[in-house]
């Protein structure tokens, strides 16, 4: 009895307690780690990853500003850029001084110290000495790579061979910049009652505003629920410039695609949850998930089209008529070929098609005008009569330079595909390797045919041996016409056409040296009656 008492009693549960309590102990723990844990790899990432799978943005947790739909609020616009080159940086900090912008934050990336470089621009002192341009320096990031935007950094040379996968965690200088920009403003005093806006450009990228001031498309669209906003880009050519020509870039450079396929972002800093892995032209404002139900996070293409007006999951898609990006990529024909040879941060050669034709005459961003000194310097036409689109004069004086630049440089930069039948264009500096030894230049017209199936690979279409011969007897004109029938005038060109080798091409069979000769009529006489320059032309690169 006294046993079964004794067993009844509280004291008796005590080694039960004991480890209860261990085991809670131990719970506690797991869960500490785990919470110690998340917080590490939240400030590894700078919430890049956490921030953007749960769609928590901290400036909005931590932050105490007025409501995204508060009518009163302000808005403050940051637009961020990492220059490489300061020959044009006067009349773009101008423009988007003119057009509203607040504050421009500049990461100097250009090579060397020469006029060109940011720092030794006068012009741009002028503006970091009132505090409208905030400057800093990107070149100690040069050939890193960063574990998730943190300062754990790899060399380049150690990195090289990392996958898609890898790379999502390993940013380069662009995105470093982009994490540590947003960290720094979403902990900044800005004006009180305001939202800040921020917005990724390049230095050769211009926000054209088209219907209102670009201040009050972006109140419109908070007060309607947006958080961030999708703005098309359109890429300007070289309208027939071949050298730099006097002036400045808006009203030089008129004519462009007649449709952007890509875009770039602004958005409010306190509701930015982080960044796409692998995706540098905006930030999210939402989850994963939320990019999973839209169908895309939208890293580099315009998806606006259909949605163009409408606020999707807090994103609003400006429509093309409303608010763009100019995109002067090319420039002179001169300043293309010479940036093709300039690598990207990533380290990789920029594709860039200079001489890609465009349609489209678009001189709407010179109703933005400077003063009347400031457009003196830079050469800036702001008149309705003397603008490009408006004159048929100066527009079909434009055509014509056109025409005459490709007639001069298409020849050396693209190449004919005897397979294809198509020419293809190839910058000046490319990681493409390109098998060049199929390829021959004709000593009549300069044009670049290459007896290559598929380019770039090792697939012949015709033998090489042949090959050479056929364009030998060709050159010389040993063959007639082919609508006459290839008939030979040498014996030493006989055998080539005489051959029953044949195959079968375009729903016909053919003799190799037929294909080569009409293959060479049809390239030669689209350079000679310029027919090349009104097609699309395809661009490895």
């Amino acid at each position: 009895r006294r046993e079964r008492k004794q067993r009844g009693r509280p004291g008796r549960a005590m080694p039960m307690s004991m480890g209860s309590s261990s085991l809670l102990s131990l719970r506690a723990g797991l869960w500490s780690f785990l919470f110690v844990g998340v917080l590490l790899f939240n400030e590894l990432t700078s919430g890049v990853y956490l921030n953007y799978l749960s769609g928590v943005a901290p400036g909005g947790f931590w932050g105490g500003g007025p409501r995204y739909d508060d009518p009163a609020a302000e808005d403050y616009v940051v637009i961020l850029c990492m220059c490489r080159n300061a020959t044009y940086l006067r009349e773009w900090i101008e423009h988007h001084r003119s057009i509203g912008v607040d504050r421009i934050v500049i990461y100097d990336d250009s090579p060397g110290s020469g006029p060109e470089s940011v720092p030794s621009n006068s012009a741009v002192k002028q503006y970091t000495d009132t505090g409208f341009v905030e400057l800093h320096d990107a070149h100690d990031w040069d050939n890193k790579r960063f574990f998730m935007s943190s300062e754990l950094a790899l060399d380049n040379t150690h990195t090289a061979r990392v996958g898609g996968l890898g790379r999502a965690f390993l940013f380069d200088k662009l995105q470093k910049m982009e994490i540590d920009t947003w960290k720094r403003l979403r902990r900044e005093n800005h004006p009180k009652n305001s939202h800040m806006w921020l917005g990724l450009v390049d230095d050769d990228e211009y926000y054209n505003p088209k219907t209102e001031p670009l201040k009050a498309t972006l109140k419109r669209a908070r007060l309607n629920g947006a958080l961030s906003l999708r703005v098309v880009k359109f890429d300007f050519g070289t309208s027939g410039h071949s050298s730099p020509p006097e002036g400045g870039v808006r009203a030089n450079y008129v004519m462009r695609d007649p449709s952007g396929k890509k875009h770039t972002g602004l958005a409010i800093v306190s509701a930015i949850t982080g960044m796409a892995p692998g995706c540098v032209h905006v930030y999210a404002t939402n989850s994963f998930l939320a990019d999973l139900s839209r169908g895309s996070h939208e890293c580099n293409d315009w998806h606006g089209k259909k949605y163009a007006g409408k606020v999707r999951y807090g994103v609003y898609y400006s429509p093309k008529d409303e608010l763009v990006i100019n995109h002067y990529l090319t420039k002179s024909y001169a300043e293309c070929r010479q940036r093709e040879c300039v690598k990207h941060p990533d380290g990789q050669y920029v594709g860039r098609h200079c001489l890609e034709p465009k349609h489209v005459c678009d001189d709407s961003i010179l109703r933005h005008h400077f003063d009347d000194g400031m457009n003196t310097q830079l050469g800036v036409v702001v008149k309705e009569s003397t603008t490009v689109c408006g004159n048929e004069t100066r527009l079909e004086e434009v055509h014509r330079r056109t025409e005459e630049l490709y007639r001069k440089n298409f020849p050396d930069s693209h190449h004919f595909s005897l397979f294809w039948g198509t020419w293809h264009y190839f910058p000046a500096c490319s990681d493409i390797n390109h098998n060049w030894e199929v390829c021959r230049k004709l000593n009549s017209s300069g044009v670049i045919v290459c007896n290559d199936k598929k380019n770039g690979a090792e697939v012949l279409w015709v033998d090489m041996d042949r090959f050479d011969a056929c364009v030998k007897c060709i050159e010389a004109k040993r063959f007639t016409s082919a609508s006459d029938g290839m008939n030979p005038k040498t014996e030493e060109c006989e055998s080539l056409v005489s051959s029953n080798e044949t195959r079968k091409w375009n729903g016909e069979e053919w003799n190799d040296c037929r294909i080569v000769q009409r293959q060479i009529e049809l390239a030669e006489y689209n350079v000679r009656m310029g027919r090349i320059y009104g097609i699309k032309v395809a661009v490895e690169g």
